[in-house]
């Protein structure tokens, strides 16, 4: 499968990227996943926020392992989308 059909909305995000100071990292598995909850605990630990997108599905289990991971909740930012 290519890289299109595996993230959704992939040429709108780049295209943003491009205009701006957004930074993207698409994931292909868990394991890059969980590396990636890593180095963001590392980084954001005493400063900084980390916003979290998407179906709340997704977005409720991401801010549990990043408060796991020592995040403090006022560092997380959720941002759940509803219905899908």
């Amino acid at each position: 499968m290519d890289s299109h059909r595996r993230h959704l909305f992939k040429d709108e995000l780049d295209r943003i990227a491009d205009l701006s100071a957004v930074s993207i990292d698409y994931l292909d598995s868990r394991d890059q996943l969980y590396r990636e909850l890593d180095r963001l605990a590392d980084a954001y630990r005493k400063d900084g926020s980390i916003m979290i997108a998407g179906p709340q599905s997704m977005v409720n289990p991401l801010a549990a392992e990043l408060r796991n991971r020592k995040i403090p909740k006022r560092n997380i930012v959720k941002d759940a989308f509803f219905g899908y």
